[in-house]
């Protein structure tokens, strides 16, 4: 919330809201990505490259 409040962006590392409703495990999301909307992104597009380069 604090990322966000300051014009952040917080995700999964897909690129997806996080979703708590499954608890503490967040089964439904795959990591979290915090940060400034440019390295977000960047750091969106560097996950993805990643994974598919493995």
């Amino acid at each position: 919330m604090i990322v966000e409040e300051a014009g952040g962006r917080v995700t999964d590392f897909d690129g997806q809201p996080l979703d708590f409703a499954g608890g503490v495990e967040r089964a439904a999301n795959r990591g979290i990505v915090a940060g400034t909307i440019t390295t977000h992104e960047q750091a969106i597009r560097a996950l993805s490259t990643d994974a598919k380069a493995t």
